[in-house]
């Protein structure tokens, strides 16, 4: 999350689980007197089993097809996915913002063994459905050697799908902002 240093908030995480689902949900309530514009994203690193990361039919993200698609990484122009699936072949950095008509992010994940979770992420801002976008990222080879908190092979063993409201959110005094995420094992 990003906010101005000047500004008033309280931030809640809670989590709960159990051996089906895990819920996860930041509150950002705005206690000052001022208005202020804010970004959030719950990164959330899935452990991808038997070091699978890069084999397309074990790990990959699936349900952001005709999302706009903001490639960090090639600095292409923002376009449409046509992607069913989304696997790692080399590093991956990309920002998915939902259609208007589809708020809500609603994914399968491949992590590894043949296993699939779900994930599902909504937000509101003052009670508000407001659209939630995804991040898919994996270092890959060389950005991974490059880290100091990462070792140079683990981006074999992860993957980094992470729900978050980042368009256009303001939260005005007293108001609060939510996301959540509920992911299925």
């Amino acid at each position: 999350w990003s906010l101005p240093a000047t500004k008033n908030c309280k931030l809640i995480l809670k989590v709960d689980f159990d051996d089906k689902h895990m819920n996860t949900t930041l509150t950002i309530a705005n206690t000052g007197t001022s208005a202020f514009d804010f970004q959030t994203l719950l990164h959330t690193y899935y452990n991808v089993t038997g070091k699978a990361a890069l084999q397309a039919d074990q790990c990959f993200v699936e349900g952001l097809k005709g999302y706009t698609v903001i490639d960090k990484v090639t600095r292409d122009p923002p376009r449409i996915s046509d992607e069913a699936i989304i696997s790692i072949v080399g590093e991956v950095d990309r920002v998915y913002e939902p259609p208007a008509e589809q708020p809500v992010v609603n994914v399968t994940i491949g992590v590894g063994g043949n296993q699939k979770l779900t994930m599902e992420a909504k937000g509101t801002v003052d009670k508000n459905i407001v659209p939630v976008a995804c991040v898919v990222w994996n270092p890959y080879v060389e950005t991974a050697k490059g880290m100091s908190d990462f070792g140079d092979d683990e981006y074999t063993s992860m993957l980094c799908v992470e729900p978050g409201i980042l368009r256009n959110a303001t939260l005005e005094p007293g108001k609060t902002a939510v996301l959540s995420q509920t992911i299925r094992f």
